[in-house]
Formats: C-alpha cells, structure tokens, sequence
C-alpha cells in the first residue's frame, strides 16, 4: 500500500474519532455528520489511490478534502481559539500539502 494511501486512511480514522468524541462529549450532531462525512471522503481516496488504476483522482479528492477541513477548521480556531480545531487545521494543513506534493509526482 502506498504511503499516500497510509495517509488518506488515518486522516479518515482521525476526523471520524474525533467527529465521534464531538457527539459524546457536547452531543454535536454536526460535529458527528461533518467527521463522518469527511472520514468517508478520506476513506474513499485512500481506496482511490491503493486499488485503482488511477492514483491522481484519489489524490485529488484527498487534497480537497483537506484544504475544505483546513478551511472550516481554521476559520473555528481563529473564532473560538480553541485547541482542538487549531490541531485539527494543522494536520488538515500538513494533509494538503501531502497530497498535493503527491499529485504533482503522479502527474509527472
């Protein structure tokens, strides 16, 4: 399994826990939807990039993906100051660029 994929799948493991622990610990339903839903995006290009004959659409949908939860993330850490979403902006940060230096090398 590529690295790449290794990657895609703990981002999904880390946004649905942590979607998961939003619902328990303040009964967020959003906080549940939002990780689901992005832990399910990243499921899916880590299955794009590992068992499909093309790599730079699971590469792509990963770095989407990242840049969306950077974006949302951030734009809560700046508001609230909290240090959940701070950490969760920096790791969505640190996955953008991840993937998009991987589908810059798949485009080559």
């Amino acid at each position: 399994m590529a690295y790449s994929a290794q990657a895609a799948y703990a981002m999904a493991a880390i946004v649905a826990t942590g979607g998961l622990i939003g619902y328990v610990k303040a009964q967020s339903i959003p906080s549940l939807i939002s990780g689901l839903a992005f832990g399910s995006l990243f499921s899916a290009s880590g299955y794009l990039i590992s068992n499909t004959a093309y790599p730079v659409r699971g590469h792509a949908l990963a770095a989407v993906s990242s840049a969306i939860l950077a974006y949302v993330m951030g734009k809560k850490a700046f508001i609230t100051g909290n240090t959940v979403p701070s950490s969760i902006f920096a790791v969505s940060t640190l996955s953008t660029a991840f993937q998009l230096f991987n589908l810059y090398h798949d485009l080559q």
